[in-house]
């Protein structure tokens, strides 16, 4: 069994980049409302999809310094945050008032 989520092909002359998601490996293990809530949904394969982007803009822009996954888990955390500000600003009081409950009660 591969726990393999997703993966990213550079290109060459006779094929362009490409990104692969493992759609079995992503709803394996999952409870029936990360399938049926659409935001658990995206969320869940938002995150492959941005981790496997943020390895192609490492690629392309040529940029060695940084460890690979670290650089893509990286630039996939900030492409998730645009993602949720834009398509779920109207959940963004709840979140907010959630976080302010769990910051209260751990201080």
């Amino acid at each position: 069994m591969s726990l393999v989520m997703g993966r990213y092909h550079p290109g060459n002359k006779e094929q362009p980049a490409y990104i692969e998601i493992y759609v079995d490996n992503q709803l394996e293990g999952k409870s029936w409302y990360d399938l049926k809530l659409p935001i658990l949904r995206n969320w869940m394969f938002a995150n492959v999809l941005y981790h496997e982007i943020g390895h192609h803009i490492q690629y392309t822009s040529k940029l060695k310094l940084v460890k690979r996954e670290n650089f893509a888990a990286n630039y996939a955390s900030c492409l998730r945050k645009n993602f949720s500000r834009q398509r779920y600003a109207c959940f963004r009081p709840l979140f907010n008032a959630f976080y302010w409950g769990i910051k209260k009660s751990v201080w």
